[in-house]
């Protein structure tokens, strides 16, 4: 199945992030609320599909009169609002395999994982958990939510969801 807009991560459980004031990096597209990103040069970059590394998620601009909804990049240095990852929380991730929606199976606990990030008009953040990526790995399975809430979840879901930690490299 192609790949549907089901596509942000959440905290699942643990401790709520920490929220910090981050600077955006130029040409950085028009992102979504919870896009991924990672510090280079000391300023936030949308995160890539198969990056390893991962500071946090953006919450939106620090300038309370900037136009809702987003509809065009931040400037340079435009000051925003990043959740940033806490290792020690499970968080929810819709899954994909290279870029077709994919239920996720009891075989996939334990496994690490790499991210498949939007970078397309209208996807440009959207984060998910790539099944068929296991050489450049950012989060391991530790559990699926048909496991916890059965009643919701299933594992005939496309896209199902996993429950992951964030086992890369940490910049927060």
């Amino acid at each position: 199945m192609a790949a549907t807009q089901k596509k942000q991560v959440w905290l699942w459980s643990g401790e709520p992030a920490e929220i910090r004031v981050g600077k955006m990096a130029a040409t950085q597209g028009v992102i979504m609320p919870g896009s991924p990103v990672e510090l280079a040069s000391g300023v936030l970059e949308l995160s890539d599909t198969d990056d390893t590394t991962i500071y946090g998620f953006v919450i939106g601009p620090v300038d309370e009169s900037t136009t809702w909804p987003i509809t065009a990049q931040y400037a340079a240095n435009t000051e925003v609002y990043v959740a940033v990852v806490n290792p020690d929380s499970i968080y929810a991730m819709y899954c994909d395999s290279d870029g077709t929606d994919s239920a996720v199976a009891q075989t996939n606990v334990g496994v690490a994982y790499g991210v498949t990030v939007g970078a397309t008009s209208g996807y440009v953040g959207y984060m998910t958990c790539n099944l068929g990526e296991t050489s450049n790995t950012l989060v391991t399975v530790v559990d699926i939510a048909s496991n916890i809430e059965p009643e919701k979840y299933t594992t005939s879901d496309n896209p199902g969801v996993a429950l992951v930690k964030f086992t890369g490299t940490l910049q927060g």
